[in-house]
C-alpha cells in the first residue's frame, strides 16, 4: 500500500459520502490520493456514520467520524449503535454533534444527544467534530456547547477535546473554545467574505484548522460549483494570506493541528 508521510492538505470536515458525489466519487478520492490531501469523512447520522467508515476503510488518506447532527435529533436516539461504530479504528472523531438554534428550535432532546455524544468521546478518548450554529445575530449555540464542554472538561481534562467545525463567532468565543482544548475550523467562506478576517488574523497558529465542508460553500475561485476536498488548497492558501505566513508555513501548522486533535 502507498503510505501517505506528509499529509500535503488535510481537509478536517468534508461529506465524500453524499449522494453528491454518486457519479464522481471514486475519480475525486483518487485525484486526493495523487495531490497528497487527506480527508476527515464527518457522518451526520447512522448511515452516513457507516458510509464514512466504509470510505476510511477502502482509503488510507481518509478518516471517518460518527454522529448525530443536532438538526437530525427528531430521526431518534441511536446512541448505543454510534458507539459500537465509533470503536472502529479509523473513526477519529464523534461528530458533527452540537447545538443548532438557527435550522432547529432549542430543544431538550438536542441538548440531551449531544451530551450523550459528548460521553461517548471521553468514554472511547477520541476527539468531538463539533456543529455549532447560533441563532440569527446572537452566538446562544456556542455559549450553551460552551457551558456543557466546561462541564465535561472539569470532570474529563484533557481528554475531553476536539474541534468546533465552520467557525462565525468572534475572538471571544474563539478563546474560549481553545482554552477548553478545542480547535476552531474555517471554511471556503473565508475567501469570498471579509467577515472572518480578523478572526483569524488573531487566531493561535496552533488552534486553527481548514476545512471544505463540502459539497457546501465553494470557495473562490470556484464558485458556482459543487464543492469538493480538493479546494481545501484554497483554504489553506487564504488562511496563509492572512496570517502573512508563507504556503508551506501554513500548512506546516494546520496539518501538524488536525493530526493532533484526531490524533491522525
Amino acid at each position: 500500500m502507498l503510505l501517505f508521510l506528509s499529509m500535503k492538505y488535510i481537509d478536517a470536515h468534508c461529506h465524500l459520502q453524499f449522494d453528491a458525489y454518486d457519479e464522481d466519487r471514486d475519480e475525486i478520492i483518487e485525484q486526493m490520493k495523487r495531490e497528497d490531501i487527506h480527508g476527515i469523512v464527518v457522518g451526520v447520522d447512522l448511515e452516513s456514520s457507516k458510509k464514512a467508515i466504509e470510505l476510511a476503510k477502502k482509503h488510507e488518506h481518509l478518516y471517518a467520524t460518527v454522529g448525530m447532527h443536532p438538526c437530525y435529533t427528531d430521526k431518534g436516539k441511536f446512541i448505543d449503535e454510534y458507539k459500537a461504530l465509533a470503536e472502529d479504528t479509523n473513526v477519529v472523531a464523534i461528530g458533527e454533534c452540537g447545538l443548532d438554534y438557527f435550522r432547529s428550535e432549542k430543544t431538550p432532546i438536542q441538548t440531551e444527544v449531544f451530551r450523550q455524544q459528548v460521553q461517548i468521546a471521553v468514554d472511547l478518548d477520541k476527539a468531538l467534530m463539533i456543529h455549532s450554529r447560533p441563532s440569527e445575530d446572537t452566538v446562544d449555540a456556542y455559549k450553551d456547547v460552551i457551558e456543557i464542554l466546561s462541564e465535561y472538561k472539569e470532570k474529563y481534562g484533557d481528554t475531553l477535546r476536539g474541534n468546533i467545525h465552520f467557525f462565525v463567532g468572534g475572538d471571544e468565543e474563539r478563546n474560549t473554545f481553545n482554552k477548553l482544548g478545542f480547535t476552531v475550523s474555517v471554511t471556503g467562506v473565508i475567501t469570498f467574505t471579509d467577515d472572518y478576517n480578523n478572526m483569524v488574523v488573531g487566531a493561535k497558529h496552533d488552534m486553527l484548522l481548514g476545512e471544505t465542508d463540502s459539497p457546501y460553500v465553494t470557495p473562490v475561485p470556484h464558485r458556482g460549483e459543487r464543492n469538493s476536498a480538493l479546494n481545501v488548497v484554497h483554504v489553506y492558501k487564504k488562511i496563509a494570506t492572512l496570517w502573512g505566513v508563507t504556503e508551506e508555513q501554513a500548512r506546516e501548522s494546520l496539518n501538524t493541528n488536525t493530526k493532533r486533535i484526531f490524533n491522525l
